[in-house]
Order: structure tokens, then sequence, then C-alpha cells
């Protein structure tokens, strides 16, 4: 019932926001560079993110990235990751990264991404999170996260994190508008409102 109550909730942020003067909504680019058994990351998840993309979703461009402090190579047409928690993380990033693949909406796919957060391997992360999808959508899904298509998005997840200037050298590893500033782990919805220069709730108790 997780996955239930945590989308609910995030269907919440389909509410009226301040415009800019053409009429159209302001919004920032947030990408969030993950691992699924690192507790810093499931903490941002739990007090930050998903807070923040309910009171401030329609301005948000959301991007996760699970992968972190991994490493990918490609090897005989296939691809071999080692994760820094280990193998069960490995599986569970390339879980998320198939999600993330075949779900494109944050509303839906991000009270699937943070059950994973935390598990202790793929069974316990296919039985507890998946079970109140689309039976189609959960099975292509889970054949993704045990096939080749699902190594080859963590490689790809992998690039994308090692593109990042300056490099990747804490998780989670949070970026607006492509810039990187370590308060954004710990005030998201404060640093978002100041990009944004909002003055409308829940921006308006930041303002000095």
């Amino acid at each position: 019932m997780l996955v239930v109550v945590v989308g609910a909730i995030l269907i919440g942020c389909i509410s009226g926001f301040e415009n800019d003067l053409n009429g159209t909504i302001n919004k920032i680019h947030l990408t969030v560079y993950a691992e699924t058994q690192c507790s810093d990351t499931t903490h941002f998840f739990r007090k930050h993110l998903l807070p923040t993309h309910k009171t401030l979703g329609n301005h948000i461009m959301l991007k996760v990235i699970p992968f972190g402090k991994a490493s990918c190579t490609y090897d005989e047409d296939d691809f071999k990751c080692s994760c820094q928690h280990g193998k069960n993380e490995c599986d569970l990033n390339i879980l998320q990264n198939c999600i993330l693949y075949q779900i494109t909406d944050p509303i839906q796919y991000l009270p699937l991404i943070y059950c994973i957060q935390g598990k202790r391997n793929y069974e316990v992360a296919v039985r507890e999170c998946l079970d109140e999808i689309e039976e189609q959508v959960a099975d292509g899904i889970i054949a993704c996260g045990k096939g080749k298509k699902g190594r080859r998005l963590l490689y790809i997840a992998g690039k994308k994190t090692a593109s990042l200037s300056p490099l990747l050298n804490f998780v989670p590893w949070v970026t607006i508008n492509h810039q990187r500033q370590s308060s954004f782990t710990y005030s998201l919805e404060k640093e978002i409102c100041k990009q944004l220069n909002i003055t409308a709730e829940p921006c308006s108790k930041y303002i000095a």
C-alpha cells in the first residue's frame, strides 16, 4: 500500500502556482544522482525530494540518475558493473533505471523509486514495490531488471554521472539548472524557491 499512499500524496503537486508575466510556469531543472542503498540518498528522498515535489512539482523538470559511485565496463557485448555497496545495490540501481525507462512521469515513478530505496535485495524490492502497478508494466520492468537491457541502462547512467563537472564525490549529488551546491541537499525547497524567485506559498516563508 505504500506506493498507492505516496502516489496519492504526490498528485497534490498539481495545484495552483505563481506564473510569470507571460502566463507560463517558471521551471527549473532538478537532477538527483542517487544510490539505492545509500542512507543519505534515502533520507534526501524522504525529507526533501518527495515533499518538495509535492509543493513545487509544477516548477520542476526532474531527472533521477541511479548510479552514484559505481563503475561499469563494456565487455564482450555486455556490461559489467560494480557498486559502492555491493551487488545488491547494482541490482537495485538497475531496477530503478528500468522503472525510469518505462515510466517517464515523476508523479508515477517517484513513489516506486522511493519504495526501492534501502531495500535489502532485488527480490524484496520487486515483491514490495511493484505489486500495485499494472501487471504488463511490472513484467516489463522485471524483465529489464534481470536482463542485458537493464545493465545497459545502468551503464548509460554511469556515463551521465561521469560527465559531471565537478565530478561526483558525494551521494546524493543534487544539481539545479546543472549547477551543484551542497545546500541543495539539505534545503531543497528553499533553494528552488530562491531560483524561481517565487513569493507565494510555499515560498513566502523563506522571504527575509
